[in-house]
């Protein structure tokens, strides 16, 4: 029932993560981006079709499974527990139901509520007076690294580090940036995941001191704007606390789906 996946699998991989493209997006990037590389895993729940996929990536895992499919899915712990797994994600019933089965202590959950922005839905959100919205080239790099450094998400990289990410992700993703009329950049957000039909949208960050002016809106609408114009449907996940994002997303269109976990495990 349990087994890891191939290229010959590609078929049913594709059936399995065309079922709902917004949760199984961070399967379909690595997949698309790096497919069957070496430390790249994919493991399978198969019972006639596949059913369930777990995806280990380094020190982190993705979890995906069929709606309602429930069956065995303490087998997809296995690889879990026999790996260096700092986090596992994915929806809160998947994730409820592989819990339990690990044998890693668990160091905290984040959970937060899952949203997507249909064509349909969407409301531009204007830049301000003396604002300039744009797409981030190469030669912003370090500009948008002066403003994600020590945020959530690069907090354990140097500044370098962190450079480095942001010139991937301006090279291989997209990230757009507002600019204010002293050319600071205040605020950005980037897709984090692509396939070819959705993307997943992050690192949505204003500076403290430049916040309630409406950055974060106009950033992540331009962006936005940019995926639907390519067919790809967006996606991103907040906190289910976070009342700031939930206004700022709903305002542009963002309706929520569903629930999405991370769950941290001691090291």
């Amino acid at each position: 029932m349990l087994r890891l996946l191939t290229k010959l699998d590609m078929a049913e991989i594709n059936r399995l993560l065309d079922i709902e493209a917004g949760y199984s997006l961070f399967i379909a990037n690595t997949l698309f981006s790096f497919g069957f590389t070496d430390g790249v895993h994919y493991w399978g729940i198969d019972s006639g079709h596949l059913r369930a996929m777990l995806m280990i990536v380094g020190d982190t895992a993705t979890v995906y499974a069929e709606p309602g499919w429930k069956q065995e899915m303490e087998l997809l712990a296995e690889p879990l527990n026999h790996a260096h797994i700092s986090f596992v994600m994915g929806t809160e019933e998947v994730m409820q139901l592989l819990e339990p089965y690990c044998s890693k202590a668990i160091l905290g959950y984040e959970r937060h509520n899952f949203a997507e922005l249909p064509k349909h839905r969407y409301r531009h959100i204007p830049a301000q007076k003396n604002c300039a919205i744009r797409r981030a080239m190469l030669r912003d790099a370090e500009a948008l690294a002066q403003l994600y450094h020590n945020t959530d998400g690069y907090k354990q990289h140097t500044f370098a580090q962190t450079v480095e990410i942001l010139q991937g992700r301006i090279v291989r993703m997209r990230v757009y940036a507002a600019e204010d009329s002293s050319g600071t950049i205040v605020s950005g957000a980037m897709t984090s995941a692509e396939s070819p039909t959705a993307a997943m949208i992050g690192s949505v960050y204003t500076l403290p001191e430049a916040r309630g002016r409406g950055y974060a809106g106009a950033v992540v609408s331009a962006l936005c704007a940019d995926l639907l114009r390519l067919a790809l449907r967006p996606y991103l996940f907040y906190l289910i606390d976070n009342i700031a994002a939930e206004k700022v997303y709903k305002a542009i269109g963002f309706r929520d789906i569903g629930r999405w976990r991370v769950t941290f495990f001691e090291s």
